[in-house]
């Protein structure tokens, strides 16, 4: 149940605050906020008094202009593993010494100032809320781990479910969302595009929203108009999307989900809905086994013993476009930008150094699955 300082200063209230030090240290957790008004004493860390993870909110009012004791406080919150502090009078960050910002920056520690008159019960209410957001984020995460159980009954399941949102309606949808380069974007812009009658889910790799309607019709409608927002909020987006299901059945379309991200990741696509039907989501069971690796490491083998080290380039290349262009050769050479008779030249070779120049149906086979388990090799590296 962590939540970062960088996380809590992703909230309006902080849009316009300013970090006088410690930037690298806004992973730190922060486990609770405290007002921090009076000197502290060197016994509050045996008495408990300070703890690792507090983040402390202060107007620095008891100290003088020139003062050592603020360095003395700023070495006691350091040692103290505190997640940071926060300068709530602008005017009041004039205290720090050039010597304690640095002291700070090299211990990443954030200390950090609000450009705005805000009052402390303002800030403390937006801190402890992302913390127990952060925990019932976390709490919620366990309960689809026990929906998603094998063993757990249809009944079992529909109470839980109904224990996360109780107004979830009669059918549901998953769908998984992963922002590529997201680092600094606020945790809940994807639960924002949700309804009361949907449930959202956010994680450190991905989201997870069950949307839930009425009626399949319905639920296509919601579907639509949420990808639609997720995927014009943000470039960098990608979406995995189960098929629908009566709510009954709602960890079917969660595992649907999951594999469809992984196939939109493989794809380079920003949105795949679940096809049983699609060969690459056949091997996503697999991905990562043995039996894959070698399949595609003989494949290489076979053409890197019959050319050079750049021909081998070339004709890797060729097939991911050859595959990804459906086997078509003019469109293949405008991907590639080359002509049309370099790419079938390359094409007939690769038939030879596979042995198959009398079975166009098994090098097709060959040739696709190559494709389709490189990119997801790929996945695993990353």
């Amino acid at each position: 149940m962590n939540i970062s300082l960088l996380q809590i200063l992703n909230a309006p209230l902080f849009e316009n605050v300013k970090i006088l030090a410690g930037q690298d240290g806004l992973t730190r957790i922060v486990k609770r906020a405290s007002v921090f008004d009076a000197p502290f004493q060197e016994d509050v860390l045996e008495k408990d008094i300070l703890a690792p993870g507090d983040f402390f909110i202060t107007s620095l009012l008891q100290f003088e202009p020139d003062s050592e004791e603020l360095m003395q406080v700023l070495e006691l919150l350091v040692r103290g593993n505190c997640s940071g502090l926060c300068v709530m009078m602008e005017e009041r960050a004039e205290l720090f010494s050039e010597e304690m910002l640095l002291f700070c920056e090299e211990k990443q520690f954030p200390v950090i100032c609000m450009q705005k008159d805000i009052s402390y019960a303002e800030v403390l209410g937006v801190i402890n809320q992302c913390i127990l957001e952060e925990q019932t984020n976390v709490l919620n995460q366990l309960k689809l781990d026990k929906i998603l159980a094998a063993k757990t009954l249809p009944q079992e399941r529909m109470k839980i479910l109904l224990s996360i949102n109780p107004g979830v309606r009669e059918y549901v949808q998953a769908i998984y969302v992963r922002d590529e380069k997201r680092k600094n974007t606020r945790r809940r812009a994807t639960g924002d595009v949700c309804s009361a009658f949907d449930i959202f889910i956010p994680s450190d790799n991905y989201d997870i929203c069950i949307l839930s309607a009425d009626s399949i019709k319905e639920l296509e409608q919601h579907r639509s108009v949420v990808c639609e927002q997720l995927l014009r909020s943000c470039n960098g987006r990608r979406l995995g999307i189960g098929r629908p299901y009566a709510r009954y059945r709602v960890e079917r379309t969660l595992l649907e989900a999951g594999d469809a991200l992984d196939m939109a990741q493989a794809s380079d696509r920003s949105l795949q809905v679940y096809d049983p039907l699609s060969p690459q989501q056949l091997l996503l069971p697999i991905r990562g086994s043995r039996e894959m690796q070698e399949f595609y490491d003989e494949f290489c083998r076979e053409i890197a013993v019959k050319t050079t080290e750049e021909g081998m380039k070339d004709m890797l290349l060729t097939t991911r476009a050859y595959v990804q262009c459906n086997g078509d050769f003019k469109e293949t050479a405008r991907k590639l930008k080359q002509h049309e008779n370099t790419i079938r030249y390359r094409i007939n070779r690769l038939r030879n150094y596979l042995d198959v120049e009398e079975q166009p149906l098994l090098f097709h086979e060959i040739i696709s699955l190559a494709v389709r388990i490189e990119s997801m090799l790929e996945i695993k590296k990353e």
